[in-house]
């Protein structure tokens, strides 16, 4: 299955931004999804690439989401130190992956959702798993 309009316009957004030739996009795309054009990614190879953007600097207003400070919930350092963890941590570091894990070992559904409490729990909880996994 291929990726949303929006995924798209967004691989196409970081290419713009690191100053990809169109050799050097192409080149990207075969060599780290197998694929000739963005229209050809899944979900997976959509990851992947965005990934390799990343590790070359590209850096996402997804990214920078702030959810403010909002009584009895996660601070923004808190939710910045959790995504920090869990890509550090997991071999998916997708922001799906991380929820998934939230919702099966804390029972927060998304991240953005996480009270004060469990996000603490979350940050002990993946510097333990980060330690372990060196």
């Amino acid at each position: 299955m291929s990726i949303s309009n929006a995924k798209l316009g967004l691989v196409h957004v970081a290419k713009n931004q690191l100053h990809m030739s169109e050799n050097a996009y192409r080149t990207l795309l075969r060599n780290t999804a197998g694929v000739g054009s963005a229209k050809e990614l899944d979900s997976r190879g959509f990851e992947q690439v965005m990934g390799r953007f990343e590790a070359l600097g590209f850096k996402s207003l997804r990214c920078k989401r702030n959810f403010g400070h909002r009584p009895g919930m996660a601070s923004p350092k808190q939710l910045e130190l959790i995504v920090g963890l869990w890509k550090q941590y997991a071999n998916d570091p997708s922001e799906r992956s991380l929820n998934h894990w939230l919702e099966r070992r804390f029972h927060a559904s998304n991240i953005r959702f996480m009270s004060l409490d469990v996000a603490g729990k979350a940050i002990v909880a993946l510097k333990r798993m980060t330690s372990r996994s060196k």
